[in-house]
């Protein structure tokens, strides 16, 4: 599970350049403010080698709840992306994986295990 609160975000990023289109990134998240939750969501385009805020920090007594995160590769080469979690600290690397044209990659907090 990946859980956000205050002065922490998700970030992603490619390996290497784009060839022409970058992907985007869509996420589902569950808004937690004490016991009461709503569920959100949010695309965002990633900027090839740069980092790209995925999902920002929530306000204090708020935390994000990752629910999945969708990226499907729609560049007409492979890309490798990056998705870390930053605590304004330390960056933590969660995963990598290298999508082949055309190719999606979901995650889901269900199967994270």
């Amino acid at each position: 599970m990946i859980r956000l609160s205050v002065d922490s975000f998700l970030q992603g990023l490619l390996a290497g350049a784009i060839a022409t289109a970058n992907p985007r990134v869509y996420i589902a998240y569950t808004e937690w403010t004490g016991d009461r939750f709503q569920k959100r969501e949010t695309t965002v385009a990633l900027n090839g080698v740069t980092d790209v805020t995925l999902l920002t920090a929530p306000p204090r007594g708020v935390v994000f709840e990752i629910d999945s995160i969708v990226c499907c590769n729609t560049d007409t080469a492979a890309v490798t992306l990056h998705v870390k979690y930053d605590d304004t600290v330390v960056d933590t690397f969660l995963f990598k994986v290298t999508l082949a044209v055309g190719e999606t990659f979901i995650w889901e907090a269900n199967d994270a295990g």
